[in-house]
């Protein structure tokens, strides 16, 4: 019985010679030549607000636990 490990390495060696078969049709080169844009540094820094942000609600944000439950339920089993 195979372990999964013994599997996956099996897999990975076939997808390797079904890959060497391919690579003259379709060179990965080409693909791996291909130079990534530079990543954009973000120069400008974080800055907190001087009045700091307060939410207030009328009413709450989340129902009382009371209100989730209707007690009926969502399947009749049948019993």
């Amino acid at each position: 019985m195979d372990t999964s490990f013994d599997l996956a390495i099996k897999e990975h060696l076939d997808l390797q010679r079904r890959n060497r078969l391919l690579e003259e049709e379709m060179p990965l080169a080409v693909y791996r030549d291909v130079s990534l844009a530079p990543a954009v540094e973000d120069t400008q820094e974080w800055v907190m607000p001087e009045v700091a942000t307060v939410l207030s609600h009328e009413e709450p944000l989340f129902p009382a636990a009371e209100e989730l439950w209707t007690g009926t339920p969502a399947f009749d089993w049948g019993d």
